[in-house]
C-alpha cells in the first residue's frame, strides 16, 4: 500500500481525485468529523500541486433527489482550504457506483490523473469507487485513512480486559461480524437503540412503532442472547409508541460497568440523536468514559456527531473513529474492501 507521503509532485493541471466519505445527515455538515479529517489530505495534495475533484456518496438516493447532493459542500471545502475545490455529484445518483460497475469506475478515472482513498468510514463496502477506481489510477492512502488503519490497529493489538462493546444504532447487520468475534472475549456488551429493539422483539417484547429489524434473525447469528456477558436494557423511554432511549436505571448500569472497564469500543448512539430529550443514555456513557481512565475507541457518523457536540477537546486515551461498521469491521479482524483495493 503507498501512502500519501510518497505521491509525487504534480505535472502542470493534474488532477486527484478524493474518495471521502461524506455520507452526513442534514445540518451536520459543519461539525462533522468526516469533513474535518478530509482536510489535511486535500492541503497536502493542494501543496503537491494538484486540482482536487472530491469523490462521495450521500444517503440512499432513490433518483437525484435534491437534498442528498453534495454541491453544499464545494463551498464549506473552498471556504475552509480559500481555494475553489470541485465535488463531484452524489454517486449514488449513478447506478455504476453500488452495482460496482466497471465502465462507471473507467468514466471516474477520465476525471482525474491518481487516485487517494481517504474514505475508511466507507471501506467496508464494495463499490466501484472503492474497489476498481484505484486499479485504473496510481493509487494512494490518505491521511485520515492511514491514521486510521494505525489507531485501530494499535487499539485491536492493545486491547484489555476488562474490555467492554457499546452498541447502538439503527442498523444491527453492521454489528453482526463484531458481536460474533467478541461475544467471548469481551467482558461485557451493552447494547441500545435499534439493536436493543431488535432484541425485544425477538424475545416477544412489545416494541410498538419502535425502530427495529424485523428481517433480522439475532437467533441464526447466535448473537448472545443469554450469556452473561450481553446485557440489553432493563428499561427505556417510550414517547408516543416509539422506544427512543436507554433508561435511567440502564444508564447508570452501563455507566458503572464502563468506569470499571480498562477498554471500551463504542459504535451506535444509544438513543435519538435528533432529539436532545433522548440524549441521555448517550450523554451518560460519554461521561463515564471521559471520567474514567478507560481507553476508548468510538465511532459512526452520529455517534462522532454527537460526541463532538459534547466535548470539543477528549482525551488522547480517546480516539475517534470516522468508521461505524467499516471500525467495527476491522476491529473484528475483517479485511475491509476499500482497504485491500489499495495493496
Amino acid at each position: 500500500m503507498k501512502f500519501l507521503r510518497n505521491i509525487p509532485k504534480a505535472k502542470k493541471g493534474q488532477i486527484a481525485l478524493v474518495r471521502i466519505d461524506l455520507n452526513i445527515k442534514a445540518g451536520d455538515e459543519h461539525a462533522s468529523l468526516r469533513v474535518e479529517r478530509a482536510i489535511p489530505t486535500i492541503r497536502h495534495l493542494l501543496k503537491k500541486g494538484y486540482r482536487v475533484t472530491l469523490l462521495s456518496h450521500r444517503g440512499r438516493p432513490r433518483g437525484k433527489e435534491r437534498l442528498l447532493s453534495l454541491r453544499p459542500f464545494e463551498k464549506i471545502f473552498s471556504d475552509v482550504l480559500k481555494t475553489n475545490i470541485t465535488v463531484f455529484e452524489n454517486l449514488r445518483f449513478f447506478k455504476g457506483e453500488d452495482s460496482n460497475d466497471f465502465a462507471f469506475a473507467r468514466k471516474l478515472a477520465k476525471l482525474g490523473d491518481v487516485y487517494v482513498q481517504d474514505a475508511f468510514a466507507f471501506s467496508h463496502r464494495k463499490t466501484a469507487s472503492m474497489v476498481l477506481l484505484p486499479k485504473l489510477l496510481p493509487s494512494f492512502a490518505g491521511l485520515a485513512m492511514q491514521e486510521e488503519i494505525e489507531k485501530l490497529s494499535e487499539a485491536r493489538r492493545a486491547a484489555q480486559t476488562p474490555l467492554t462493546l457499546v452498541l447502538g444504532g439503527a442498523k444491527i447487520s453492521d454489528k453482526t461480524p463484531l458481536i460474533q468475534s467478541f461475544a467471548r472475549k469481551a467482558d461485557h456488551i451493552l447494547v441500545g437503540g435499534g439493536i436493543a429493539n431488535t432484541f425485544f422483539y425477538e424475545q416477544g417484547i412489545p416494541v410498538g412503532d419502535s425502530l427495529f429489524d424485523k428481517d433480522f434473525s439475532i437467533r441464526r447469528f447466535d448473537l448472545g442472547l443469554g450469556r452473561s456477558n450481553f446485557m440489553i436494557p432493563i428499561d427505556v423511554v417510550i414517547r408516543n409508541k416509539r422506544i427512543l432511549d436507554i433508561g435511567p436505571q440502564t444508564a447508570e448500569l452501563y455507566a458503572d460497568i464502563i468506569r470499571k472497564s480498562k477498554f471500551v469500543i463504542w459504535g451506535g448512539p444509544l438513543g435519538d440523536t435528533d432529539n436532545k430529550e433522548f440524549w441521555g443514555g448517550s450523554k451518560r456513557v460519554l461521561e463515564a468514559i471521559c471520567a474514567s481512565h478507560v481507553t476508548a475507541v468510538i465511532g459512526g457518523g452520529e455517534t462522532t456527531s454527537f460526541v463532538l457536540k459534547q466535548h470539543k477537546n477528549l482525551p488522547k486515551r480517546i480516539f475517534l473513529s470516522t468508521g461505524g461498521g467499516a471500525m467495527l469491521e476491522f476491529l473484528a479482524g475483517h479485511k475491509l474492501p476499500g482497504i485491500e483495493a489499495l495493496k
